[in-house]
């Protein structure tokens, strides 16, 4: 024994920097949007849709905030990617 001490045991699937980006991916998906168009819904440009879908960009709080409200969702469901029941209201010009 090393007399280090031990680290508790963390489950992957509860880590919303884990969840979170899979999560922005299938809502958007279930939307039927492209990362254009997320883009163009929250005002980013699409390489940051695409990075933070990847997991290669943190995700700030606010930025997850707006998230929540684009897709309708619970903040606290969208953080854990718990399942998400939403409605999808398209608008058709």
């Amino acid at each position: 024994m090393s007399g280090a001490p031990s680290r508790p045991d963390r489950e992957p699937s509860c880590r919303p920097s884990q969840t979170l980006p899979g999560t922005i991916r299938r809502l958007r998906g279930a939307m039927g949007w492209s990362q254009r168009a997320l883009a163009d819904v929250t005002g980013w440009d699409n390489a940051t849709i695409s990075r933070m879908e990847s997991g290669r960009r943190e995700i700030r709080v606010d930025e997850v905030v707006l998230l929540a409200d684009v897709f309708g969702v619970d903040l606290a469901d969208l953080m854990t990617g718990q399942p998400l029941n939403i409605t999808i209201d398209r608008v058709t010009e």
